[in-house]
């Protein structure tokens, strides 16, 4: 919500589609205080600890200091990607850490501890291969609206060439040490990931493309993971 109302005019530049431009001022600033009001409605259904609902307010903050001038971090260079992991991934997976730690309290701190660390990797790894893809996929629209974003101060082919290899050593391993690591309390995860392997060999095998959008350029033969 925030974003969109912020991006209206870069968003108009690069003759993108916005429904929030479609709405007054009013109307817009109204929805979105709705919108952040509605997040917290669980804390006062459930018993949340301070810490989730700091943690509820920071998951708010991030897209605001992401979207909103002059601190605007989209437009300030690896901040923003940091920024945005923080806001889409990574918060979010601890706040749903702290809420289920305060109803089921760990029996020894080490192994959660663990476990937790883990986990935020994980959502580190995903939110920041979500926002360097999102990026490169807009990075036409930004161009022609003026926006700075990190994606355009780099090498984009290089960043093309990265990202399939950022998938297959990076994630990859990530995705299989959680896998491990929750097998004793949920096996189901293995058996997805079993099977998305076999699936991700296969395309390979019979030639599919992966297309990021309908740039020439976003398109490259499927490599797995």
């Amino acid at each position: 919500g925030v974003n969109d109302v912020f991006d209206i005019k870069s968003d108009a530049l690069a003759g993108k589609p916005n429904t929030m431009a479609l709405l007054p001022k009013t109307k817009q600033f109204l929805l979105c205080f709705l919108l952040f009001l509605s997040g917290f409605l669980p804390v006062f259904l459930c018993q949340f600890s301070l810490l989730a609902v700091a943690l509820i307010f920071l998951n708010y903050l991030w897209p605001t200091l992401y979207s909103v001038p002059p601190i605007r971090f989209k437009e300030r260079g690896f901040l923003g990607i940091l920024l945005d992991a923080a806001g889409s991934q990574i918060t979010p997976t601890v706040l749903i850490l702290a809420v289920f730690a305060g109803i089921h309290p760990p029996k020894t701190d080490l192994p959660f501890l663990v476990l937790s660390a883990v986990i935020v990797t994980w959502a580190f790894v995903q939110g920041l291969k979500g926002i360097l893809y999102h990026q490169l996929s807009d990075s036409e629209n930004d161009q022609l609206s003026g926006t700075i974003t990190w994606i355009r101060s780099i090498d984009r082919g290089r960043l093309r060439s990265f990202l399939p290899i950022f998938n297959l050593l990076v994630e990859m391993p990530v995705a299989c040490i959680l896998v491990w690591f929750v097998f004793p309390f949920c096996p189901i995860p293995s058996l997805a990931l079993a099977i998305y392997i076999i699936a991700e060999l296969l395309k390979n095998r019979m030639g599919f493309e992966f297309a990021l959008n309908q740039d020439p350029e976003n398109i490259r033969l499927s490599v797995p993971f």
